[in-house]
């Protein structure tokens, strides 16, 4: 008897945690994206503007958009049958630059997400831009995109869509671009995961919440 109730709560628990395990976003912003000059720009010291030289994607299905493409969607695609994206934005820095403020300034595009927010990372980036632009970086490129060292975040919704937002890049970000004046600087965006359990770890659950429900019946049983 002891051993069944071990078994039915090893269940449950086994069920619950399989729940939490499906992390990830559920939504996407910057949908749609089309790259335009002036979609994304770096603002230094509130004065020098820099529109990027390059944006693009990577994804969690070790696949990428085509070398020169400038979408910058970020998140899980519903349209796009599932995989996780992250972008990255490439800028040229004027050499003999001081930096002591630095925004990002870019277009939402769409919010696709049933999310009410989603919060976006900005990251450093050490895959070397000629390995992004080729689309070779693969999994490493993605994964890059999203870890590391932070340089700021923001919280979107769906009143964002179609608008201009800024994000302050922190000390770490003003630091990195300062160390890439007369070259480029890249950094890279990742949406933070949401918790999405999985229907299989639902599966789980039901059966063992029914098990647990028919143990509890047969001892009311037993003791009529």
């Amino acid at each position: 008897m002891v051993n069944r109730r071990l078994a039915l709560r090893s269940c449950i628990l086994l069920a619950l945690t399989a729940s939490l395990a499906g992390a990830g976003p559920i939504g996407s912003i910057f949908f749609n994206s089309l790259g335009n000059p002036g979609d994304v720009q770096l603002i230094l010291n509130g004065s020098i503007t820099i529109n990027a030289s390059n944006t693009g994607w990577y994804t969690s299905a070790n696949t990428t958009n085509e070398p020169g493409g400038a979408n910058y969607i970020t998140g899980l695609c519903s349209n796009c049958g599932g995989p996780t994206f992250r972008d990255f934005f490439a800028f040229n820095i004027p050499g003999e630059t001081t930096v002591t403020t630095a925004t990002l300034n870019i277009n939402t595009y769409i919010y696709d997400s049933i999310n009410a927010t989603e919060t976006l990372g900005l990251f450093d980036v050490s895959t070397p831009l000629a390995t992004l632009l080729a689309g070779t970086g693969g999994l490493a490129a993605y994964n890059d995109f999203g870890s590391g060292v932070s340089y700021g975040s923001r919280v979107y919704t769906a009143a964002d869509q179609n608008l201009f937002r800024t994000i302050s890049l922190n000390a770490a970000g003003i630091a990195a671009i300062q160390q890439s004046t007369g070259g480029t600087f890249v950094m890279g965006g990742a949406l933070q995961d949401q918790v999405v359990p999985e229907p299989s770890a639902f599966a789980l659950m039901a059966s063992a919440l029914g098990l647990l429900a028919a143990h509890r019946a047969t001892k009311r049983r037993r003791r009529t």
